[in-house]
């Protein structure tokens, strides 16, 4: 086996498991939301037993990871890539997001994906940064810190 085809694989296998942690972290932040939503709330503590955490989410590719999605749901590639910027509080970068737009075999049909997502994001400016040349992050619906 040559060395592009190892490399190849080697990406492949890579790409996997990216997606397969950013599941779990999918699972992670949802059982955080629900026990914050237990925590602060007033009444008393019902009889019915806290979920567990196997049951959250179903083991499988999040939403935004999963291109079957775009004919489930008829999502725009927009949406789709908003879905991806809101689930991490960080910038992602314009590879990354049309990177988890095709992955799979139902990826969405454009013929420069890459364009297609940049153009989406600059039509929903009220909704994302542009915080560098090729960077993009959720834009937070909390208020800045004030200089002081």
């Amino acid at each position: 086996m040559d060395f592009s085809t190892q490399s190849i694989r080697f990406q492949e296998e890579i790409r996997k498991e990216i997606s397969r942690l950013e599941h779990e972290i999918l699972r992670l932040r949802e059982m955080e939301r629900l026990i914050g939503t237990f925590l602060e709330s007033d009444t008393q503590p019902s009889s019915a037993p806290f979920p567990k955490p196997e049951n959250l989410l179903p083991r499988s590719k999040p939403a935004f990871l999963s291109p079957p999605s775009f004919q489930a749901h008829s999502a725009s590639i927009g949406d789709e890539a908003l879905r991806i910027l809101s689930s991490d509080n960080r910038d992602f970068t314009l590879d990354e997001i049309t990177d988890l737009l095709s992955s799979g075999s139902g990826a969405p049909n454009s013929r420069d994906l890459k364009n297609a997502v940049r153009v989406a994001l600059v039509r929903r400016k009220d909704q994302v940064l542009h915080t560098g040349r090729g960077l993009y992050r959720f834009r937070s619906t909390e208020p800045l810190p004030s200089p002081e």
